[in-house]
């Protein structure tokens, strides 16, 4: 989201290009903050996942409503720090947003692999083994 990783993209696109990318399942949604909607064939474009250089704004809010549109009641933030959760609580219906998880993939001082499994089990994934994760 900003003009300073633009030195890294070379290499980032190198390291997209060896990925296999595919579309995710049809009951998994995956909404971009570039566009505020629903993206599925995008991700399997390495464009998708280097696009984010330049100092776009994000569309934050409006993917948050088009998230609570298609019913999601569960939002799991991946990245190191918590920091999109409690914006993600302001952007829905505040008379449902307390019915909702809001879970992170990752907390600092705790273990990657536990908050990882922490997460999956309150989404109710069945992952029950570091080795799953890998």
């Amino acid at each position: 989201h900003s003009e300073m990783i633009a030195p890294i993209l070379p290499e980032l696109r190198k390291v997209v290009d060896q990925c296999t990318l595919q579309k995710p399942a049809s009951d998994v949604h995956f909404v971009s903050t570039l566009t505020g909607g629903v993206v599925t064939n995008e991700l399997c474009e390495s464009g998708h996942w280097i696009g984010h250089d330049e100092a776009k704004p994000m569309l934050f809010l409006r993917g948050m409503q088009t998230l609570e549109r298609l019913g999601c009641t569960a939002f799991l933030e991946l990245g190191p720090q918590p920091m999109l959760t409690s914006m993600g609580r302001r952007c829905v219906d505040a008379r449902r947003s307390s019915q909702y998880q809001w879970l992170t993939s990752l907390q600092p001082g705790r273990d990657e692999v536990d908050s990882i499994l922490i997460a999956s089990r309150a989404l109710e994934v069945p992952l029950r083994r570091p080795s799953e994760l890998k």
